[in-house]
């Protein structure tokens, strides 16, 4: 039997494949990393007594107070990573 270049269509077809696989192939390998890198930090505030929570998100009016609040009741220091659109720069 004898292979045969795919047509334009089949072309386009294949190429959006193994992009889509890539994808999907990079995305779940950020999130093993980011899942590492967590785990590691958190081990990292454990064994040096400091514990810390990061947040993200939009800005809410109750922010500063949570933020307060988790210090003074339990020790915990919060900082903020990122605001609303978190990317990989932030």
């Amino acid at each position: 039997m004898r292979l045969r270049w795919p047509n334009f269509l089949e072309g386009i077809l294949l190429l959006f494949v193994v992009w889509l696989l890539g994808d999907v192939a990079y995305t779940q390998f950020e999130d093993f990393r980011g899942e590492r890198d967590g785990n590691a930090a958190a081990e990292a505030d454990l064994a040096s007594g400091k514990l810390a929570l990061q947040t993200g998100g939009l800005h809410q009016p109750w922010s500063n107070y949570a933020k307060q609040l988790f210090s003074t009741r339990y020790g915990v220091e919060a900082q903020r990573i990122c605001g609303c659109c978190p990317t990989g720069v932030e």
